[in-house]
């Protein structure tokens, strides 16, 4: 069984993760909503590309609901969160998990199912762009081995 992380480790990552590109990291649900509501271009910015642990998504998704839209918006967001989200009782916020690229075979099975119209559109849209990219993937390696 593994140990949980200690801080000393998660900061060995996190300056691993600026190294290779991931610029800071959100620590609390307020610094995430603090930086939305910025008038700051930077600062919005940094609450769509900076990275955050699991606990501060859940924290920011269970005090400030309204702020959910955005979770789903930042590049960096974990799967589980994700897959919380395409459960949502907002179809708004279904529809938004629809849209990502990074989405697992339980989000796309719970939103096959979804019965909001929007929320079907969008997961059969991209979806199906989906389909048509891992298909055209196995057509080129096929046709790069022939």
């Amino acid at each position: 069984m593994h140990e949980p992380p200690t801080n000393s480790m998660i900061s060995r990552v996190c300056a691993s993760l600026q190294i290779q590109g991931v610029r800071n990291m959100i620590n609390t649900a307020e610094e995430f909503v603090n930086l939305r509501q910025s008038q700051g271009s930077r600062e919005q910015e940094q609450a769509s590309l900076d990275f955050a642990d699991i606990n501060v998504w859940l924290s920011v998704i269970e005090k400030y609901p309204d702020f959910k839209i955005w979770v789903v918006h930042n590049k960096t967001i974990q799967i589980e969160i994700l897959e919380i989200l395409a459960s949502d009782n907002d179809p708004k916020i279904r529809s938004e998990v629809a849209r990502k690229r990074k989405i697992n075979d339980i989000i796309y099975e719970r939103l096959s199912i979804d019965l909001d119209e929007e929320v079907m559109v969008l997961y059969y849209y991209y979806g199906q762009k989906l389909l048509s990219n891992i298909i055209n993937f196995r057509e080129n390696i096929n046709y790069t081995r022939s």
